[in-house]
């Protein structure tokens, strides 16, 4: 029986066209691309930001009075501080620079920018300067508290709003002028942080760097992200998985680093802050790892 059916089985392979055989045999394969080599295009395009009105609203007569109250309850004198009032504007305008997607612009938004355009404001609703004992001991503080909006300059909606906030703490043996300087400072760098977390770089791991002892534990990675991008050094940078699930873009955070040193138009050292060996893992089992740099 089972000679009969090899017969028929040879009978019907000679009976087929040889283009037919042909394709039966033809056993090419077709090179399937790897994550790594189809990864996602990050162009983190240029964001024309319009610098509009930041503002302050002094206190009115009431709350100055209920200032002075609370500080005599308290054993401390709190005041408005008009000079450091004008020092927080600043701040707010001049942390703008420190966004890496940020081209700032002043005066009317023009007819090529508004379609893309950002138009930034901010209002400071508290500057106050306190000086109290703590533990018998004199201190002074100072904090500002602001709100910083984007609006879309294309159709008036507001795109991005926070609270940001200056503060520092000193002992009364410091200037009230080193107090203002430091927390100006404080505002203009959560101000900017805050705007860099809404608007990061995006970009990809290239090859990982230094491994450290016998099991090889990641230190450093490269990224495909530099001075063409304006990356700073000491940036945050979170690190994601990227998987294609039908049709659809999804990212897992698996990891997160610093900017260590910048190293080119397109490339950076980043040092490993936390899951160096989860990186290294789906890096070596060729994963697509996108990076955000804060």
């Amino acid at each position: 029986m089972k000679k009969i059916l090899f017969l028929l089985a040879t009978a019907i392979c000679l009976s087929l066209p040889a283009t037919a055989q042909e394709s039966t045999l033809d056993t090419t394969s077709v090179a399937v691309p790897s994550a790594q080599e189809q990864m996602l295009v990050y162009e983190n395009p240029k964001i024309p930001v319009y610098v509009g009105e930041v503002t302050y609203e002094p206190l009115t007569k009431g709350q100055k009075v209920s200032n002075v109250l609370t500080g005599l309850l308290n054993s401390e004198i709190s005041i408005e501080d008009e000079p450091m009032v004008e020092g927080a504007k600043e701040a707010l305008r001049g942390c703008l620079r420190d966004v890496n997607r940020f081209v700032i612009k002043t005066g009317e938004v023009t007819a090529e920018d508004k379609d893309k355009a950002l138009i930034f404001s901010a209002k400071i609703i508290f500057c106050n300067f306190t000086e109290k004992l703590n533990n018998n001991l004199p201190d002074q503080e100072a904090r500002i508290l602001a709100y910083i909006t984007l609006t879309s300059a294309a159709d008036n909606t507001v795109v991005y709003n926070r609270q940001v906030t200056g503060y520092t703490w000193l002992s009364i043996f410091h200037t009230m002028a080193k107090t203002r300087e430091y927390t100006q400072n404080n505002l203009w760098v959560d101000a900017a942080a805050a705007m860099r977390r809404a608007y990061p770089l995006r970009g990809h791991m290239l090859e990982k760097g230094f491994m450290k002892g016998k099991k090889q534990k990641l230190q450093e990675f490269y990224i495909d992200l530099g001075t063409n991008n304006r990356i700073f050094t000491n940036s945050d940078v979170d690190v994601f998985i990227v998987r294609r699930i039908a049709g659809r873009i999804a990212r897992q955070h698996i990891g997160s680093a610093k900017v260590e040193e910048v190293q080119g138009e397109d490339i950076s050292l980043c040092k490993v802050k936390k899951n160096g060996e989860q990186i290294k893992q789906a890096f070596d089992r060729g994963a697509e790892i996108a990076v955000q740099v804060y």
